[in-house]
């Protein structure tokens, strides 16, 4: 096996004395590994391999690649699932802030159909009137009108008439 490493080495130097590379001696130092051996041309120090170990190692890198391509992959459906989930953190905050917000604008809305309600319960207009006397025992009569808190009256009496105007609060 040692000779057909020799002859492997010796044909590729010699494949390089074709491109334009001087021919040059080369000394086998030793043999490495299992079919490998150091060989000694000039002075560079090669390592000649059997074209099975060159194949083996053809594939061991075609498979590194390939792990690599694979990686690659990986590592960019992980940076896309980690901006993803950034954005999602982002929407669910915004969407409890928008929540937290509407909630406020419900109690507001709330309040203020309640203020709408108590004013619908008040009466808007009312007609008044009454029957009375001065201190002199004349008869008098009073008539008025009420806009919901608003009230004007106005009064005849034999010889005397007049008019007033109120507000009107509610005690209970």
């Amino acid at each position: 096996m040692s000779r057909r490493l020799v002859g492997l080495a010796l044909v590729w130097l010699v494949g390089l004395a074709g491109t334009g590379v001087a021919q040059q001696t080369c000394q086998v130092i030793r043999a490495v590994g299992a079919g490998a051996l150091q060989v000694r041309c000039g002075t560079d120090t090669l390592l000649a391999i059997t074209k099975a170990m060159q194949i083996a190692a053809e594939q061991s890198d075609n498979e590194r690649l390939g792990a690599l391509d694979k990686l690659a992959v990986k590592d960019s459906i992980i940076a896309t699932f980690e901006r993803e989930r950034a954005l999602a953190d982002t929407t669910l905050a915004r969407k409890n802030a928008y929540i937290a917000e509407l909630e406020q604008l419900s109690d507001g809305y709330k309040k203020l159909a309640g203020g709408y309600k108590k004013l619908s319960a008040e009466t808007n207009l009312t007609l008044e009137g009454g029957l009375g006397a001065t201190g002199d025992t004349e008869p008098a009569i009073i008539a008025g009108i009420g806009i919901r808190r608003l009230r004007i009256w106005g009064f005849l009496q034999d010889g005397n008439a007049g008019g007033m105007i109120g507000l009107s609060f509610p005690l209970f």
